[in-house]
């Protein structure tokens, strides 16, 4: 295999290896991370939002099938006397998610809100007597539209910062008339223009001048996302490095699904342990020292024909020893300089990204460490014989000197 086959094939297993280690049934993990991870964590953010200006939450008594359905917000203000005086549903939302308004009841409807606060206090057996009170008169003002108010807070975490944007609901209007499949939040309620009711920086060289609920509401965001990785198993590795990035990296984001998504930057932190936890190893370990070893073999594996071929050329006559030294100098110092460069390139890729950045950088350093190697072997070896032709030449011309003085001596004494 020529030189220019072995890098362009090197090179293809370089871009290969993240897809192979880091995306590994991609889709799947990135779902789950949306709907186990992302969803709640920041449901629970908004939560919290709320929870700083005075009003009462009591979205764990709105929920049923454990947890999983039901509203993610509910919240009452009462009256001096302790009697219920408003009372507020909150729909979160996060990257480009919709309210789902194409089933018989749209979601955030009278109706729906009815409805799961129904199933809440069906399943909900354990509720005290003044628990249920208020949860029976939640559900009537809901039925009834008295003092609801309905906002839909769409919670994301772009450019750096902790932004909560929100659409009020002031009334349904008349869905029903609407084909499921033609309905939109402007054609199903009437809404309020959507505005920003929070813009907190989470970067950390931006939050000295947060105050004590804007920092509240900041930590909340680390603490519910490192709750909800830990709770689906990610490491804490994978969990203190998603969370840094966040904390350091104004790229990322829980809108789309590019590289700097939260879902791509946990996933790839996650596969990046399990590389390293699967062959045993850590940063400065034998992962390290088996990405090099690999390297050499594929080097030796690709130059066996070569050496091979110059050796039969040689032998045969067809190349002198010259050639033959140059060319075998040539092929040896790119398999020790792959080796060097190999090693090199894996401890820099560890220190980046223990795992994909060790194979990563492995097998970049191990690609230029040949090329590099190969200039210097073959170029050594030219010099070394050019030196040596000089050596010669020099001591031919010596040697003629002196037989044309010992010429012209002996002409002369004739």
């Amino acid at each position: 295999m020529t030189g220019k086959s072995k890098i362009l094939c090197l090179t293809a297993i370089m871009l290969c290896s993240p897809k192979v280690y880091s995306y590994s049934n991609y889709q799947k993990l990135s779902t789950s991370f949306s709907t186990n991870v992302k969803g709640p964590a920041l449901e629970a953010v908004a939560r919290k939002f709320m929870a700083g200006q005075g009003i009462e939450s009591v979205s764990h008594l709105a929920t049923y099938n454990g947890g999983k359905n039901g509203l993610d917000g509910a919240f009452i203000k009462r009256d001096a006397q302790g009697r219920i005086k408003k009372i507020y549903v909150q729909e979160v939302k996060s990257g480009n998610a919709q309210l789902t308004l194409q089933k018989r009841t749209p979601q955030m409807s009278r109706q729906w809100i009815t409805e799961d606060l129904q199933k809440s206090l069906k399943e909900n057996r354990g509720l005290s007597l003044a628990q249920r009170k208020d949860m029976q008169q939640f559900m009537n003002m809901a039925q009834q539209d008295v003092n609801l108010n309905r906002f839909v807070d769409r919670v994301n975490i772009e450019n750096g910062r902790l932004k909560i944007q929100r659409t009020h609901i002031k009334r349904d209007l008349n869905y029903k008339n609407i084909p499921n499949s033609k309905r939109n939040i402007n054609n199903v309620f009437d809404v309020t223009p959507s505005r920003t009711i929070a813009d907190i920086p989470l970067l950390e060289k931006s939050t000295a001048r947060l105050t004590p609920y804007e920092r509240r509401v900041r930590d909340s965001v680390f603490d519910n996302l490192g709750t909800r990785m830990r709770k689906q198993g990610y490491s804490e590795y994978a969990i203190s490095r998603t969370l840094n990035e966040i904390k350091t990296n104004p790229r990322v984001s829980t809108r789309g699904g590019g590289p700097n998504s939260i879902e791509a930057i946990a996933i790839r932190n996650e596969m990046n342990t399990r590389t390293v936890n699967k062959l045993g190893t850590t940063a400065n370990a034998k992962f390290i020292k088996f990405v090099p070893v690999v390297m050499g073999l594929l080097d030796i594996a690709f130059d066996i024909k070569d050496l091979v071929d110059v050796y039969s050329d040689w032998n045969n006559g067809i190349i002198n020893h010259q050639t033959f030294v140059i060319k075998t100098a040539g092929l040896v110092g790119g398999i020790a300089g792959g080796e060097l460069m190999a090693m090199a390139g894996a401890k820099i890729g560890s220190l980046i990204a223990p795992g994909i950045g060790t194979i990563i950088g492995g097998l970049a350093g191990g690609i230029l460490g040949y090329m590099l190697g190969d200039y210097l072997g073959t170029n050594l070896a030219a010099s070394y014989y050019e030196n040596t032709d000089d050596q010669l030449d020099e001591q031919l011309f010596l040697q003629q000197c002196q037989n044309a003085r010992e010429y012209c001596c002996e002409a002369l004494s004739v």
